[in-house]
């Protein structure tokens, strides 16, 4: 049965998404360049998971015409790690974070991975509306920043999560 991390950008692997609204940033893409910060206990986490079999997929709000850009920084942040899988919004598409995640769901890792059941997910997941979507699509969804640096691993086996 396949594994799958469906891994939550802002406010879950980026640690530092409050910063983007600082003057110092001219444009959002400028922050995304020079100034976007990833939690590398996460990271470390994430990459020993993709060691154990598990496939991460990076599941985000954030519009597509940023994607090469958060993806070159986040390998320049981390040691040149990488997601497995991307999914990030695309133009016209509309809604909430949940709706627009039970979209990239339903329309695209759905179709390449299972659905709950025919594969294991876990959702890490910041967003409260998200994380209650994702429960009820039957996936595990955790906030991350609970943990602070704890083991998300460790945590479930132990029924902490």
């Amino acid at each position: 049965m396949r594994r799958v991390i469906l891994c939550d950008l802002n406010y879950t692997l980026a640690a530092n998404s409050h910063a983007r609204k600082d003057e110092e940033y001219r444009t959002f893409r400028d922050f995304i360049r020079r100034g976007e910060e990833y939690r590398a206990w996460l990271v470390t986490q994430l990459q020993d998971a993709q060691h154990d079999g598990w496939k991460v997929a990076l599941i985000t709000y954030r519009l597509a015409v940023y994607q090469d850009d958060t993806l070159q920084r986040i390998a320049e942040m981390t040691g040149h790690w990488t997601p497995d899988e991307a999914y990030f919004r695309r133009p016209g598409v509309q809604g909430d974070p949940a709706r627009v995640k039970r979209l990239m769901l339903e329309r695209a890792i759905y179709g390449r991975h299972g659905k709950p059941g025919e594969a294991t997910y876990l959702a890490l997941e910041s967003n409260k509306a998200t994380r209650a979507m994702y429960q009820a699509q039957s996936i595990r969804a955790v906030d991350v920043r609970a943990l602070r640096g704890d083991s998300i691993f460790v945590g479930l086996q132990e029924g902490l999560l």
